[in-house]
C-alpha cells in the first residue's frame, strides 16, 4: 500500500488559510471544468460531490490563525454549492437550479444508506486484521451519517431554496445586468440559513449527546460565519468568468 502520510505530513506545515485558498480554487476550476465539459448536468454531478463531500468535512473542526474560535470544515464545499446554484439559475433557469437541490441530496440519501449499511458487516480478524481498524474509522465518520442529514436536509432545502428564488427574482428585475449583486446577495442569504440551522440542528437537536448553545454559536455559527463570508465574494469573479465561459 501506497503511504502517502509522510507528503501529507508535510503539507500541514502550511497556514490553514493558504490551504483553503487553494482548495477553494480547485473546487472552482472543478466546477467551472464540469461546466464547460457536461453544461449542467456537469454542475448536478458537482453539487452531488460537494453535499456529500462537505457533510463528511464538517466532522473536522481547525483552528485558523486570528479567529477566536476553532471552525469546522465544511464551509468552502457549502459556499461553493450556492455558487453552483447561481450558475443553474442563471444558465439554465430557475426550475433547474431546484432540480439541482434534489439531485443532491438524492446522492447524498443514497450514499448515506450505502454507508450505513457497510457498518452492518462484522470486519474480518484472521487473515485481514487491518479491516478491523478501518471498520473504526467508517464508524466515526458514518455513523453521525443519519443525523446529519437530516440536519442538513432542512437547512440546505431551506437555504438554496430561497437563495434561488432571490437570484431568480433579481435575474427578472435586472435581466442580465448587476450580476455580482444577484450572484452576493443570493450567497449571503443562503449561507446564513444554512449556517444557523444546520449548526443548531446537528449539534444541539439531532446529536443524543448534545453540544451547549454557547459551543456551537462560537464554533458552529460564528466562526463559520464568518470563514463563510470571507469566501462567498470570491463567487462573483467565478460567476462572471462562468458567463464568458457558458454557451447557450
Amino acid at each position: 500500500m501506497l503511504d502517502l502520510d509522510p507528503f501529507l505530513q508535510s503539507l500541514t506545515a502550511f497556514n490553514p488559510f493558504v490551504i483553503s485558498a487553494v482548495f477553494y480554487l480547485l473546487a472552482i476550476l472543478v466546477m467551472l471544468g464540469f461546466l464547460k465539459l457536461y453544461g449542467s448536468a456537469g454542475l448536478y454531478v458537482y453539487s452531488a460531490i460537494a453535499v456529500i463531500s462537505g457533510n463528511i468535512q464538517v466532522l473536522k473542526v481547525v483552528s485558523f490563525p486570528l479567529l477566536p474560535n476553532p471552525v469546522s470544515l465544511g464551509d468552502i464545499m457549502f459556499v461553493s454549492l450556492f455558487l453552483c446554484s447561481s450558475m443553474l439559475t442563471e444558465f439554465y433557469g430557475k426550475a433547474a437550479a431546484i432540480r439541482g437541490i434534489y439531485i443532491g441530496f438524492l446522492a447524498y440519501f443514497a450514499f448515506t444508506l450505502f454507508m450505513f449499511l457497510t457498518l452492518l458487516y462484522v470486519p474480518a480478524t484472521e487473515s485481514a486484521a487491518f479491516s478491523v481498524a478501518m471498520h473504526t474509522h467508517m464508524k466515526a465518520l458514518f455513523l453521525p451519517g443519519p443525523s446529519l442529514f437530516l440536519a442538513s436536509l432542512l437547512a440546505y432545502f431551506a437555504s438554496q431554496y430561497l437563495g434561488i428564488l432571490l437570484f431568480a427574482k433579481l435575474r427578472q428585475k435586472n435581466h442580465t445586468k448587476h450580476l455580482w449583486l444577484r450572484t452576493e446577495a443570493s450567497s449571503l442569504l443562503g449561507i446564513f440559513l444554512d449556517n444557523v440551522l444546520f449548526s443548531v440542528l446537528a449539534w444541539y437537536v439531532f446529536i443524543p449527546t448534545g453540544y451547549s448553545l454557547h459551543m456551537i454559536f462560537n464554533t458552529y455559527v460564528v466562526g463559520a460565519m464568518l470563514f463563510r463570508v470571507l469566501w462567498g465574494p470570491l463567487n462573483i469573479p467565478a460567476m462572471y468568468l462562468a458567463r464568458k465561459m457558458h454557451k447557450p
